[in-house]
């Protein structure tokens, strides 16, 4: 079997594709004018010594190694078995599976180059005669805990990048160890390591625009050194920026899979010398570490977002849950979403915690004052630095569309860029303008989402909304009343309506009380048939929430296949949490069964429940039983003598008559005139004012409202409870949100690991087969092939 590889920097050379240009003058003139510049001037002048400069040389090299490999292919007159490239000759091996068009794939290529070029902080050592794994070990000997590994290049090269201060000391360190030499590498950045965080950042957005098709030929991502199976390509060239390259194990497991011939397709020679070292010195990878026998390629899966196994489980860690797409994307470390609680529970403090922990925090913004979510909003902006992401929860309320209007243009006023939307059964205009109002076309005319929604759901039904781009009805409304300009009306039908979809199982406070490992999975499948039929891609994240309280919960939650897993209830019982401690006293003591539904005041005509703390209070029982007067009675005169006389003792704890006092004052003209005509709209009003009381009480702690407090709370919540149960978390006021997240998630990867580590199985689900290894990117000298690019 036969498998062609392709060079990346550092095997460009002055007159390099000297055969090609003439040979292929109609992808030559596509390429310059994508590049606007001559490649066959600069590949045979270098002015400027450019052809050395990352932002030239990575679409100058891209650009022979593709058009060797045509030559190739004609003189061959078939397809090898297997791609592989080094770094930027990825791209290559890509365009050679079918998966990214030649020109697509050159802008790719051209925008990596230039946001490489710019971080310039930094460089790259070379670290030779020792073992990589010894490498590792001396660096943590050594505390350089600032040095990433950037390529595995060889049995005995291992290249490192990081702060130049910081290489010095590890020169001198690895000098004192026997047999190994270090050479400073002549590079202008710290490349594939942690320090490319920024331009990973920003080429994702381009990523995501891309369009990637099934690959025919197998291609070994640089990031895994596996075989890509169903795994987003975006995703993992993403991956690839910022981590290693892995090309000892990408070839061992070429080799293991039956490759006996290996052909570099592209100029210089350091990929072949590289190859055969590694040879003629390693073993192939065992058949334990290989993929499974059922894993499919993406073609075959029908759903390329997937993230299948990809070997055994290695000690998996929390970087490994969840999607790097997702993660890149959004901006963030984990793929945790501390979901949005009403009347700010889900607090400034909170959205803080999590965004400086590299996860999303929701601010919870319903039944919270406007001039509140403002201040609130520029709280959390006034603490985060760039990169650090968040969330507003935004709430349908198509009874009040003037509330939900101010609502948004409070949104668009503080440059909010991502919304958690909750509770909607259709796309509201609101809701569309502020998608809408983002949307804008970049220089190479692909759309670009500044204002960003991410759903949350249990119906099917309502998915279908969110997966396609708005009604053309509703879109030409706003178009013509001004709310957006025309162009924002033609790119919201272009798009869908989010960016990622959370499907929600039972859960704290409204509550469909479905089952999360039903409803995931077919939400999850019709999300991304609707994509593929109407888009022709699958870009939306899809995340799972809903009864996640422990380890095990969490493990299911990505073991289906989420996207990130969203936490409500359990977070309402931490420190940064916006509620009375008199709360959490009771939340630290709920256990699996102390919830029950009640009524709910919001919608409480409607007969709508939602979940509840039951344990040591009356509110469950007196919600509902208000609830039952209301379908009984219709009017407050008409409920028996007896029962008025308990409601005004136990329940409101005033006369009816001073509860009505108290509701005139805060109705609206036309509601309070309704409730003068109506006795049933008066009966509503003042029931609806002990729900209202209910939760003020609960937020403030009222000592003498103790019974009666609302505390929206799901089962979840009684899960970790049992969990902490002896431990430092028992006490609330040891619980810290980002805390808590990162202990789940670390906890559940322990699960994950004991459970399929032993036969050396790797759960579906995860990106379990590679650790991170933290990486950097070479561009060597050029009296060095062998140490050249980022084949160094």
């Amino acid at each position: 079997m036969k498998a062609c590889l392709f060079p990346g920097q550092g095997s460009q050379f002055v007159t390099m594709g000297a055969d090609q240009f003439d040979k292929h003058p109609g992808l030559v003139e596509n390429a310059d004018e994508i590049l606007g510049y001559s490649l066959k001037h600069l590949c045979a002048e270098n002015p400027d010594n450019r052809l050395n400069n990352t932002a030239y040389t990575q679409p100058a090299l891209f650009v022979v190694n593709h058009l060797m490999y045509l030559d190739h292919l004609e003189q061959t007159g078939r397809e090898p078995d297997f791609l592989a490239g080094h770094s930027l000759g990825e791209y290559n091996a890509v365009v050679a599976a079918g998966a990214l068009d030649f020109e697509a794939a050159l802008c790719l290529v051209k925008r990596r180059g230039e946001l490489m070029a710019e971080v310039t902080d930094g460089g790259m050592l070379a670290v030779l005669g020792i073992a990589h794994e010894d490498v590792e070990a001396r660096l943590t000997e050594f505390g350089l805990t600032g040095i990433d590994v950037a390529n595995q290049n060889g049995p005995l090269q291992t290249i490192l990048s990081g702060k130049k201060t910081d290489l010095a000391v590890a020169e001198r360190r690895f000098a004192d160890v026997a047999n190994c030499r270090c050479i400073p590498l002549n590079v202008s950045g710290p490349f594939h390591s942690r320090y490319m965080s920024h331009a990973r950042s920003d080429f994702d957005a381009d990523l995501a625009r891309a369009h990637f098709g099934p690959m025919r030929t197998e291609v070994v991502s640089n990031y895994t050194a596996r075989s890509y199976g169903s795994r987003r390509p975006a995703e993992l060239l993403s991956e690839q920026i910022t981590n290693a390259v892995r090309w000892v194990d990408s070839i061992r497991y070429l080799m293991a899979r039956g490759v006996d011939s290996f052909v570099q397709v592209g100029p210089g020679n350091v990929i072949d010398g590289l190859t055969r070292k590694i040879v003629a010195q390693c073993e192939p990878l065992p058949a334990i570490e290989l993929e499974s026998a059922d894993e499919v390629t993406a073609e075959d899966s029908g759903d390329s977002s997937f993230p299948v196994s990809t070997g055994r489980a290695r000690g998996r860690t929390v970087e490994n849950l969840g999607s790097n797409a997702f993660k890149a994307s959004f901006g963030l470390a984990l793929p945790y979403v501390a979901g949005g609680m009403y009347k700010a529970i889900s607090s400034a403090e909170m959205v803080v915690a999590m965004a400086r922990a590299g996860m999303l925090g929701v601010y919870g913004a319903g039944g919270v004052d406007l001039d509140e979510v403002r201040t609130a909003i520029r709280a959390i902006t006034n603490e985060l630095t760039e990169g650090q992401s968040f969330a507003v929860n935004y709430i349908s309320s198509p009874s009040a569309p003037d509330k939900e209007e101010a609502f948004i243009d409070l949104l668009l006023a503080e440059d909010v860029r991502l919304v958690e939307a909750s509770a909607f059964m259709s796309a509201t205009a609101p809701l569309v303008r502020y998608r809408a109002s983002g949307l804008s076309r970049d220089s190479q005319g692909a759309i670009e989402r500044r204002n960003r929604v991410m759903a949350k759901l249990s119906h099917p039904d309502v998915a279908q909304v969110f997966a396609q781009p708005p009604q053309e009805r509703l879109v030409r409304q706003l178009v013509d009343s001004g709310a957006i300009t025309a162009e924002q009306g033609e790119l919201a039908l272009l798009v869908p309506l989010a960016d990622a979809i959370t499907v929600e199982g039972n859960s704290g406070g409204h509550t469909d009380g479905g089952i999360l490992e039903v409803l995931y999975p077919s939400i999850r499948r019709q999300v991304r048939e609707l994509e593929r039929e109407r888009f022709g891609t699958e870009s939306i994240f899809v995340g799972a929430a809903g009864g996640i309280g422990a380890p095990e919960a969490v493990a299911v939650a990505f073991l289906l296949g989420a996207d990130y897993i969203v936490t409500g209830s359990i977070n309402q019982c931490t420190v940064e949490a916006g509620t009375s401690d008199s709360v959490k006293d009771l939340l630290a003591c709920v256990d699996i069964h102390d919830t029950r539904l009640s009524a709910t005041g919001d919608m409480f005509e409607l007969g709508s429940k939602i979940q509840v703390v039951r344990k040591g209070l009356f509110f469950p029982a007196r919600a509902n039983k208000l609830y039952e007067l209301y379908r009984q009675y219709e009017s407050l005169e008409a409920i028996p003598s007896g029962v008025r006389k308990q409601l005004e003792s136990k329940y409101f704890k005033r006369p009816i008559d001073a509860v009505y006092d108290d509701v005139t004052r805060h109705l609206s003209p036309a509601a309070l005139k309704r409730c003068n005509e109506n006795q049933q709209a008066k009966m509503v009003a003042v029931f609806k004012w002990y729900f209202m009381m209910s939760t003020f009480a609960a937020l403030s702690g009222d000592p003498d409202w103790r019974l009666d407090y609302q505390i929206q709370c799901g089962p979840s919540l009684g899960a970790f409870n049992r969990w902490v149960r002896g431990t430092e978390l028992e006490d609330w006021r040891g619980r810290h949100v980002d805390a808590i997240a990162v202990t789940l998630l670390d906890a559940a990867c322990d699960y994950l690991t004991s459970f399929y580590g032993e036969a050396g199985a790797t759960a579906p689900g995860l990106d379990a087969d590679s650790r991170p290894i933290q990486t950097g990117h070479s561009r060597p000298r050029a009296e060095r092939p062998i140490l050249t690019g980022e084949n160094a």
